[in-house]
C-alpha cells in the first residue's frame, strides 16, 4: 500500500508541476500578446 501511495504521490505531483508551468507559459503568452497590441 505504501509503494502505491508513493507512485501516486509523484505522479501526481508532476502532473500538478506541469499543470503550474502551461499556465505560467500561457500566461506570459498572453502578457507579450497584450504588449504587442499595446505598441
Amino acid at each position: 500500500m505504501g509503494v502505491v501511495k508513493d507512485i501516486l504521490l509523484v505522479f501526481g505531483g508532476s502532473m500538478l508541476g506541469v499543470t503550474v508551468m502551461c499556465l505560467m507559459n500561457a500566461s506570459a503568452a498572453v502578457d507579450r500578446a497584450m504588449e504587442k497590441k499595446g505598441k
